[in-house]
């Protein structure tokens, strides 16, 4: 018998889901939340231990038999020596076994190198990795919490590594756990792709910088959930090996463009991300990230050969725009022609919802950057962009399939927790749900840079003197931003669990009217209360336009000042892995919140960290918790009338007579 180390004590519901368990009698906490009956708890004693007897039946047999068949002259190597790893299990990339593919793709040519820079790289092959994990035995009790998620697995034969597996296997275990098998419920840090370039074991570890990569992040997270500092300097020492092996395959033309070098460089960047928050550490990110955007040129349309490579790519463009939104840059011309090549290639362009998500994105980055350097200074320009991004954003919803549509419910019992305001929506997947609040983030960004221009334009400016249509465009933009908030607050019990989907309880939820959402017919005699001097855009009487506005934008989306609390709240967002947070922590922090709404999403960014131990969304809790925004500096929100058409435009401010109804938000 075999000690297996210590299980989880969790029930069977919580083990699956990966979440803590209190471990209540007689029955769990999380179970009774979810309406599940508990089905108890396993027996440690019996779990402890495993029969291993055929086992070792099997593997003294084939020893015997190995032994029988070498020849005399043969000695067995010394076992202080590590064993070579066997030349049939030496790692191949990719693209040497494509000749299958259907189509193969030229690689963008690249710039040829010096002999003797090619010399330079041979001396990768001579690097020893000196053991940076040999430990006492005592460090083998390091991890005392979630044991189930570090438990030893059987990725990396233990004649094919002559280092200490405990750490290594802890941290490349938390890989897997936190970034691979993951739940729907996740964002766009999600490396289930990572197999099909990379396979444990059949390269030298010692040349391996996907392995030094991966252990690297997961021995960090290792260090902050244990509160570790060797397991913390066992991660940069990792980080460190891994950043000269990949600095090195950068040198070598062969090697730069194989998928495992930039699989190399993503994970790095990531390491950067979850290692700190301090303005040094953003800079180091977004160096990565600079980098990983090179070698995307440098690869050309040759990494779209694979699934793999193309999923690399998409998590390089959407860590590229958050740095963009952060750094008030365009999106990189040339990595935007790369993605159109790419739909091109797989007809993406008018059919694929986040492809067009993505390229509305863009233009509204562009038009800030343009808006920032002077280049656009017309403010009826400025709405005409903003109005066709939000067109944008409302012909993607009409490309949604329909299974992919929600319904909408109210609970027909008394007010229960994680609902705000008894109402609810149903989304076939939690996947749909945070492909939807995506879009809602996205928009929201986008409508609170509009009212952000609105504000400061008109801020000097006397209320009779804002023209019709700006206020106009202001409460409706005030309207639609307080529509989305909710329809975001509304698709939060599902990702607990409060809402079933197999169409249970149907005594609980109420389907909701399912009448066509307009916008509302706004009087004049409401528009001089918003917008203009003396109407409720700055009542605290600040000079300053941009203290007044104090939620997220993309122009200031951290909502900070000074550089070292930007970025430590930048990469307390950008580190996230659950999908749930980022959407709940504009919507705490929106002009459109209401203190009942912020007071909703604290709550509801606890119950995440207590439920999974995000250590983020506790800290995001505690950022919404002391936004100090009154709601009545936001004036009148626009009255909902039974009208289903806008009230017609005045000639000068219409384009034309329109009837317009709002899509789902």
């Amino acid at each position: 018998m075999v000690y297996c180390g210590k299980p989880s004590k969790g029930c069977s519901n919580c083990r699956e889901r990966k979440i803590r368990c209190d471990q209540r009698e007689p029955g769990c906490g999380q179970c009774e939340k979810r309406q599940q009956q508990c089905p108890g708890y396993r027996n440690l004693v019996d779990l402890m231990f495993r029969d291993e007897s055929s086992h070792v039946i099997k593997k003294a047999t084939a020893k015997a038999r190995k032994k029988k068949t070498q020849s005399p002259d043969k000695t067995t190597p010394s076992p202080t020596r590590p064993v070579p790893t066997p030349k049939t299990l030496t790692w191949s990339p990719p693209e040497s076994s494509s000749s299958s593919s259907p189509r193969r793709l030229p690689v963008t040519p690249l710039i040829s190198t010096s002999t003797a820079h090619k010399r330079e790289v041979s001396v990768v092959s001579q690097l020893q990795w000196s053991p940076v994990f040999k430990f006492d035995e005592t460090d083998r009790q390091l991890v005392k919490e979630e044991p189930e998620l570090l438990s030893p697995v059987d990725l990396f034969p233990p004649s094919y590594y002559h280092f200490s597996p405990s750490y290594q296997e802890r941290g490349v275990n938390l890989f897997i756990t936190r970034y691979i098998s993951v739940s729907e419920n996740f964002c766009h840090h999600k490396y289930d792709f990572l197999f099909d370039l990379w396979t444990p074991g059949t390269s030298n570890e010692e040349n391996d910088s996907v392995l030094a990569s991966v252990t690297a992040v997961g021995l960090v997270g290792v260090a902050q959930m244990t509160r570790s500092q060797t397991a913390l300097d066992a991660a940069r020492k990792s980080y460190g090996k891994a950043l000269q092996l990949t600095n090195a395959s950068l040198r070598d033309q062969d090697e730069a463009v194989k998928d495992t070098t930039m699989l190399s460089v993503l994970i790095l960047g990531l390491f950067e991300m979850i290692g700190g928050s301090s303005a040094r550490t953003t800079e180091a990110w977004q160096k990565h990230l600079n980098g990983a955007a090179a070698l995307a040129r440098l690869r050309g349309m040759g990494q779209f050969r694979s699934r793999a490579g193309i999923r690399m790519f998409f998590m390089l463009t959407q860590n590229t725009m958050i740095n963009c939104i952060q750094n008030e840059l365009p999106m990189p011309k040339d990595l935007i022609h790369l993605r159109s090549q790419l739909g091109v290639m797989f007809n993406l362009k008018g059919r694929e919802p986040g492809f067009e998500i993505c390229n509305a994105m863009y233009n509204i980055l562009q038009l800030r950057y343009d808006i920032k350097q002077n280049i656009v200074t017309d403010l009826d320009e400025m709405l005409d962009k903003f109005t066709e991004a939000e067109d944008d954003f409302e012909r993607v919803v009409t490309l949604f399939p329909e299974d992919w549509q929600y319904r909408k419910y109210r609970l027909t019992q008394r007010l229960r927790p994680g609902f705000f305001n008894n109402v609810c929506h149903s989304y076939p997947s939690l996947r749909v749900s945070t492909i939807w609040n995506g879009l809602r983030t996205c928009r929201m960004l986008i409508i609170e840079t509009m009212l952000e221009e609105l504000r400061n334009r008109f801020l000097r400016v006397p209320v009779a003197q804002v023209p019709g249509r700006h206020q106009f465009e202001y409460q409706k933009a005030k309207f639609k931003l307080e529509k989305i908030a909710l329809a975001i607050l509304a698709s939060v019990p599902q990702h607990f669990g409060l809402v079933p989907l197999d169409g249970s309880a149907q005594d609980t939820f109420a389907p909701m009217p399912t009448a066509e959402d307009v916008w509302p017919q706004i009087p004049d005699s409401s528009w001089g209360a918003e917008l203009g001097e003396g109407g409720g855009s700055d009542p605290n009487g600040s000079d300053d336009g941009d203290d007044y506005c104090q939620s997220p934008s993309l122009n200031n989306a951290m909502q900070v000042k000074d550089v070292e609390a930007s970025a430590k709240r930048f990469m307390l967002l950008s580190s996230v892995t659950n999908g749930l947070v980022w959407p709940l922590y504009l919507v705490g922090m929106s002009t459109a919140s209401s203190a009942a709404m912020r007071a909703f999403v604290v709550e509801r960014l606890h119950a995440i960290h207590d439920e999974t131990g995000l250590a983020q969304a506790k800290e995001l809790a505690s950022v919404v918790e002391s936004h100090k925004q009154s709601s009545e500096s936001l004036g009148r929100r626009p009255r909902v009338c039974g009208s289903t058409n806008f009230v017609r435009w005045e000639s000068q401010y219409a384009k034309g007579n329109q009837q317009t109804r709002v899509l789902p938000v």
